[in-house]
């Protein structure tokens, strides 16, 4: 962070070059704030899980060869390299984490989260990978599984990676429930700002109905941290 220990600021990517004792910022100029952090298989990239839109995905970043660094070799310094360079999103729904490397062929094993379900286990493969032979195969049940929704193809196989969900922890249980999945919308806060907000409906609710139906607001304080689209037994406006 910018400022040690303003919970708020954002995050920066250093890498630190320990042969000349050199720090590299990259991406400086970009506008989200990583968390989780890690080298890919081949340490070509930066495997990052980050916080957007009231979300969690995750993001690779290209890593220069550090030959390209000796022009930076001073001794104790930091220096920006490509600060204009912006991540690759991988994923685009709900919320990710403890994320790791399954293999030499560049593949992410990951927690996932939603509003109507609780982390279970998935893998994210670059297209082509060879998935093993003797590898499980989760097949969900449509019917109940809160992942099976509209948006839980989590856009990466369009971005040259296919993801497959490995479990099923506690999706059926939760399946028979009445558990909406929340729509997000924005509008113009204090100061010009975008404020990000979520929409829960309730049991029995049909867009059809000519009725009136209660509104409870639920103000999240911030900015420390999101209403997210994930899983909580304390935050979930589902459980209201």
């Amino acid at each position: 962070m910018v400022k040690d220990g303003n919970e708020a600021d954002k995050n920066q990517i250093i890498v630190h070059d320990f042969g000349s004792d050199t720090q590299i910022q990259l991406a400086a100029e970009w506008n989200l704030s990583p968390g989780q952090v890690l080298w890919s298989h081949d340490s070509k990239q930066l495997i990052l899980a980050v916080g957007e839109d009231a979300r969690v995905r995750i993001f690779t970043l290209d890593v220069p060869a550090f030959d390209s660094l000796e022009k930076f070799a001073v001794s104790g310094t930091r220096h920006s390299l490509r600060p204009h360079t912006k991540p690759v999103r991988v994923t685009n729904h709900h919320t990710v984490g403890a994320i790791q490397r399954a293999g030499s062929d560049g593949s992410l094993v990951f927690t996932q989260s939603n509003a109507r379900g609780p982390n279970n286990a998935f893998i994210v493969r670059p297209s082509g990978s060879v998935r093993p032979a003797n590898a499980a195969r989760f097949i969900p049940d449509n019917s109940n599984n809160a992942f099976v929704t509209g948006e839980s193809a989590l856009d990466a196989e369009f971005k040259g990676w296919t993801v497959e969900q490995i479990t099923d922890f506690g999706l059926r249980r939760l399946g028979p429930k009445h558990l909406d999945d929340p729509v997000d919308f924005k509008y113009t806060g204090a100061e010009g700002h975008t404020v990000q907000g979520w929409v829960y409906r309730p049991p029995g609710f049909h867009e059809r109905d000519r009725k009136k139906w209660p509104i409870i607001l639920a103000i999240h304080g911030g900015p420390q941290s999101a209403w997210e689209d994930s899983w909580s037994t304390r935050w979930n406006m589902n459980g209201a």
